[in-house]
């Protein structure tokens, strides 16, 4: 059992963050971003039904995407769609973490999440939150060796933010 919770904790790491983050954002009475976080979320919701909206570059191409199918279950649905990404970053950032062999890389998840910005802004429709994981998503590559997916996962970025570019 004890080797079992050695080689698995940060799965379970990440299953408390997630259920942290998450019961913040449904028990929080308001969210942070305010009206972008909406018009983020409307053009992801509208999507389906004004196909045009998946290339406005105000909407963010690449997030209307990923995010239409979780905004059909309305603004809940965007905020679970950009949590599942920051939890997914900050494993990301764990697994970088302990192939540079950094001491306690299950330490990266936590700083990660508990970042005070990106905390706030990961139960909300924004787009930094993407924009993030698809960076942090290249980096992982890179250090893996596999360049070409690096160099076509960074090709993305300015579809998630123009600050990509």
């Amino acid at each position: 059992m004890n080797t079992f919770l050695k080689r698995n904790f940060h799965w379970i790491l990440a299953g408390i963050l997630l259920i942290i983050v998450l019961l913040f954002a449904f028990v929080s009475p308001g969210y942070y971003g305010g009206t972008d976080n909406i018009s983020h979320y409307l053009f992801a919701r509208y999507a389906y039904r004004h196909p045009w909206l998946f290339l406005h570059s105000w909407g963010r191409p690449l997030y209307t995407t990923l995010s239409s199918p979780f905004a059909q279950f309305g603004f809940r649905g965007s905020q679970v769609f950009n949590i599942l990404l920051g939890i997914a970053t900050a494993w990301l950032c764990y697994r970088i973490a302990r192939s540079l062999e950094i001491g306690n890389p299950l330490l990266v998840m936590i700083l990660v999440c508990f970042t005070p910005l990106y905390f706030l802004m990961m139960p909300t429709a924004l787009t930094e939150i993407l924009f993030g994981f698809v960076f942090v998503l290249t980096v992982f590559l890179f250090i893996r060796g596999h360049y070409i997916a690096a160099a076509i996962v960074i090709s993305f970025l300015p579809f998630a933010r123009s600050e990509g570019y």
